[in-house]
């Protein structure tokens, strides 16, 4: 036509062209095609832009979508109601309902109607998110508005309520259909069959079936697959061959889905040797058996009758035909066992080879990124996904690239991912702003997250059960019980059912302030309300009780567990023996070792480790190495902070000679001695007046790869103090301050005496000035200048992480 001359192409050829190659999904030349009809001084129509919409929506590329859009606006051409359609259809499909009603309100309020196909698109979208009753409000207002329902319309709903399970209202929606004067088809009818036989109402289903011949349509092969899964699930299996021969009878044909069916069918009623001719029937009509559950074809493969060529076609489709979902299968399988870069390798590998991966093989790689701690790789993936347009990231995604920065504590990161997600369009979640809060609660940052609690609610987004269990959590460890206590109620009140885990967390915080009166009460309103404390409950009792030496009540609170017919677990025992350890007890803690044993419990490192802390510090030192020697015994690998517990243990029972051989031991046992072993020895030796082995020691500490801290320096400076040794102590001292480390840590006496030796010179002397005034306030915190502290901590925070680890296990 643009050669002839004569005969030049109008808006209207162009803009059908453009339509084709849009629904062809050939968008790069259809902007040639336009590019083109611009330059030739054609100007576009809205129905031009549509099209354009429409093929760049069905890729995925929403950033392109705005282009037209803005176009649009700038021509002054205004959207009509098929350009909002397009649009609300696209958001529905992407999940993102939320933006298809603004759109929908948005045509309302520029005064074009919303047309059947934009009303039940967004019905549609409704119900695939499961929310029918939000389908039905927009059905009602379609109504309202004027706008007849289709078969669209109903089947939207129909399909809603049989999602739910609810056939019955399905059903009503189908005889609605027909009293409005709008004739269901077969469509409506598979939908209707495939709702009963899905709730095993199989008779229901087979008079569904039969009353498509009634209304004088012919069922398709979707019918006759539906209603022959039916039968085969309820174990008919006569009357699912009997419809199975039908098929061809009637006209129709059957599918790779048919088959599998019926072949599934077969196997799971243990017909091998019909499934075996079928399977026949398959692979010469070119049919695979891959739709098959796995274990019922490996079972099949080992069947003597199958000759070669059928064992070939079974063994290929166990094996899988590669495509995106069996690439998906395998990387998923990879980041379960934390092979991460070798599905980073595998994905990398098939995009060269051509295979676009989809959003769910994105999904499932982004998401073993990120429990791994590999964010940053992740977020590149889902760069990756927004450059290639045709896979574009939703909320999910996005979702659990920011609740990993949050994990991970880079907050202002999960921030900017959350900006660049609004921009695109895509609407935030409860579960976004959970994480967000989460994170921000770790960080202290209270005004923000009150700040965020305000923008859910402008948003209309209600807190979840998870999102409260983040702020009980948050108020407890900052010691605000009250404030937890109260948010406990608000739940309560929004009908949102506290769990074992919001109570858990709300007597944890009573117990670390002391309060574990106000701890068991949490416990008994927990029982009240329906909820069942489990063990890990019962452990932070008794870890209460533990630590305020109200032991017997301890002890009686263990005996509760077997009274409520919970099972004692690690935690609980460790708690226990815990507890009579800290009130001078460890040998009564040693009895149940035995009866963990005697329960089948495996002791692990942190138990053993607590028992020998005990037995240490209440001077029990035969009894530490005889459960030392168990620990070597035990096959478990032993950790430094063990040998540091006993090293410790046997400097203080005066066996400092022990102490070394054990220390010396170490690197043949392939351990490598910390800073807190290191000064844990040179005390030791100090104690005994051996200062020339704690200065040999001192001295090894940086040739090993460790660095002194305070503590060390103070042990090391005190030694020298208490034998005499001034002129090397104020060389040390020297050091320390040059280092920027502080003599708080040693004894007031000794920095008295000190203070007035004439070696010091003037800013020493500031020094330790300050270091007195210090001591004033701190020194209790330091009186006890021994490994001991040391040990606790880190015993602590063992503790510490093993409930937490159990907590995550028991729930």
């Amino acid at each position: 036509m643009e050669q002839v001359g004569s005969c030049q192409p109008g808006i209207v050829v162009y803009s059908t062209i453009i339509d084709s190659l849009c629904k062809d999904k050939k968008v790069n030349e259809v902007f040639e095609i336009f590019s083109d009809m611009i330059e030739k001084g054609i100007m576009p129509t809205v129905v031009t832009y549509t099209s354009l919409i429409h093929g760049l929506c069905n890729l995925g590329q929403w950033k392109e979508v705005k282009r037209p859009l803005s176009e649009m606006a700038g021509r002054n051409i205004s959207p009509n109601a098929r350009t909002f359609s397009v649009l609300v259809d696209t958001l529905c499909k992407q999940g993102m309902v939320t933006g298809a009603k603004e759109v929908l309100e948005l045509m309302i309020q520029r005064g074009v109607e919303p047309t059947v196909v934009t009303y039940s698109a967004l019905m549609n979208g409704y119900c695939l998110l499961g929310k029918v009753d939000e389908a039905r409000r927009v059905h009602e207002l379609m109504i309202q508005r004027g706008v007849e329902p289709d078969i669209v319309t109903f089947s939207a709903l129909m399909n809603g309520y049989c999602m739910q399970g609810n056939v019955d209202e399905a059903r009503r929606v189908l005889d609605l259909m027909a009293s409005q004067g709008c004739q269901p088809n077969v469509c409506s009818y598979n939908i209707l069959t495939n709702g009963y036989s899905k709730s095993k109402r199989i008779e229901e289903a087979l008079s569904s079936f039969r009353d498509i011949y009634q209304k004088g349509l012919q069922p398709d092969i979707c019918s006759y697959t539906t209603m022959i899964d039916g039968f085969c699930k309820e174990g008919r299996l006569k009357e699912a061959t009997e419809l199975f021969k039908k098929i061809e009878e009637n006209g129709c044909i059957p599918n790779n889905y048919t088959y599998n069916v019926m072949l599934q069918g077969f196997l799971e009623n243990n017909e091998t040797a019909k499934a075996i001719e079928l399977l026949q029937v398959m692979v010469d009509g070119g049919f695979s058996a891959i739709g098959c559950k796995k274990n019922l074809l490996v079972n099949l493969l080992s069947d003597d009758r199958l000759d070669h060529s059928l064992k070939e076609a079974l063994q290929k489709c166990l094996g899988y035909e590669p495509n995106i979902w069996t690439f998906t299968t395998l990387i998923r399988g990879l980041c379960i066992d934390g092979k991460l870069a070798v599905a980073v390798r595998f994905f990398d590998e098939i995009v060269k080879k051509g295979c676009q991966p989809d959003l769910i093989t994105y999904g499932t790689l982004i998401n073993g990124l990120c429990k791994t701690g590999e964010t940053r790789t992740a977020i590149l993936f889902l760069k990756d996904m927004e450059q290639v347009g045709s896979c574009q990231p939703g909320v999910v995604v996005y979702n659990t690239i920011i609740d990993s920065l949050c994990k991970d504590k880079k907050v202002n990161d999960a921030f900017e991912i959350f900006s660049d997600m609004v921009e695109k369009g895509i609407m935030p979640t409860v579960v976004t702003y959970t994480s967000l809060i989460h994170g921000l609660c770790n960080l202290g940052q209270w005004k923000e997250v009150k700040r965020l609690l305000s923008e859910m609610a402008g948003r209309n987004i209600s807190p979840n059960a998870q999102t409260f269990n983040v702020l009980v959590d948050m108020l407890c460890k900052q010691g605000m019980l009250k404030e937890a206590d109260e948010v406990l109620e608000l739940m309560i009140q929004r009908d949102l059912e506290p769990d074992v885990l919001t109570y858990n967390m709300l007597m944890n915080g009573c117990c670390m302030q002391g309060k574990v009166d106000e701890a068991r009460r949490v416990l008994n309103l927990m029982a009240s309300q329906g909820c069942q404390p489990n063990v890990f409950s019962y452990s932070i009792l008794i870890n209460g009780y533990g630590k305020s030496k109200r032991i017997e009540e301890a002890l009686s609170c263990f005996r509760d567990i077997y009274q409520k017919g919970l099972i004692p677990n690690n935690v609980a025992y460790t708690t226990l023996m815990g507890g009579l350890c800290h009130v001078g007890r460890p040998l009564d803690a040693l009895v149940f070792v035995d009866e963990m044993k005697v329960h089948g419990l495996v002791i692990d490192l942190v138990t053993y480790s607590t028992l020998l802390h005990g037995l240490c510090k209440s001077q029990h030192i035969d009894e530490a190495l005889k459960l030392f020697k168990m620990i070597e015994c035990s096959g478990l690998r032993t950790n430094i902070v063990v040998y540091n517990i006993l090293i410790d243990g046997l400097c203080k029972a005066g066996k400092v000679d022990s102490a070394k051989e054990l220390f010396l031991s170490l690197p043949a046992k392939g351990l490598q001695p910390n800073i807190y072993v290191y000064t844990t020895m040179i005390h030791g030796f100090c104690k005994e007046g051996r200062l020339k082995e704690a200065t040999e020691l001192f001295k090894k500490i940086g040739e090993n790869g460790c660095v002194p801290n305070n503590y060390t320096y103070n042990v090391m400076l005190q030694g020298f103090l208490k034998n005499n040794e001034t002129a090397k102590a104020i060389e040390l001292l020297k050091v320390m301050v040059d280092s920027g480390f502080s003599a708080i840590g040693c004894k007031k006496n000794l920095l008295v005496n000190l203070l007035s030796d004439d070696r010091l010179d003037h800013s020493l002397k500031e020094v330790l000035q300050k270091c007195l005034d210090g001591l004033r306030i701190l020194n209790s915190c330091y009186k006890k200048a021994s490994g001991a502290i040391l040990i606790d901590i880190v015993i602590g925070l063992e503790f510490d992480l093993m409930l937490v680890k159990h907590e995550h296990d028991d729930e």
